[in-house]
């Protein structure tokens, strides 16, 4: 069985951001009894401890993150892939497609991966493997929901014991 991921990117580049697939939008995070809760991919940057270039590595990341230079990348990428930063709730950018009107708001309901556990290997593991995204695809694929639900149960098991391995 091929991963979510691989179909994702066979899909002709013709068919990207726009002809058939130009009627997709995106939808805000559903609620249920506990909430509206999210958890989107979080883009993250450090220096190692034991980094020979910590002041320049430093100097660096506020380069990056000055406010010019994150709005910058922010139009450049067309807002493609950007987390909902809370500071960036007001950025021009989300106003430019009505498709965007909803991501600034998805921060308010954010959390890591793994939430309301503390962010872990098993989380890391399981999101690497793709074991979410293959768990609708079996269905959609036809595969029992329960046995895929055991599948998903058993990929789980096996990440917090450490034996799934991340392929990410």
């Amino acid at each position: 069985m091929r991963h979510a991921k691989d179909h994702a990117q066979t899909v002709p580049s013709r068919h990207r951001g726009g002809g058939r697939h130009a009627r997709f939008n995106h939808h805000p995070s559903p609620a249920g009894p506990a909430g509206t809760h999210s958890a989107p991919g979080i883009n993250a940057l450090a220096i190692w401890k034991f980094s020979k270039n910590v002041e320049p590595a430093k100097e660096f990341i506020e380069f990056l993150f000055r406010k010019e230079n994150f709005d910058a990348f922010i139009v450049a990428s067309n807002a493609f892939n950007q987390p909902p930063l809370r500071d960036l709730a007001d950025h021009p950018i989300w106003s430019r497609n009505p498709k965007f009107a909803m991501l600034p708001k998805e921060a308010e309901y954010a959390h890591p991966r793994g939430w309301p556990a503390k962010p872990n290997d098993a989380v890391r593991r399981i999101e690497n493997s793709y074991v979410l995204p293959d768990i609708v695809a079996k269905v959609i694929q036809g595969m029992p929901v329960k046995r895929v639900m055991e599948w998903g149960q058993e990929q789980v098991v096996q990440a917090v014991k450490g034996q799934l391995k991340a392929s990410g």
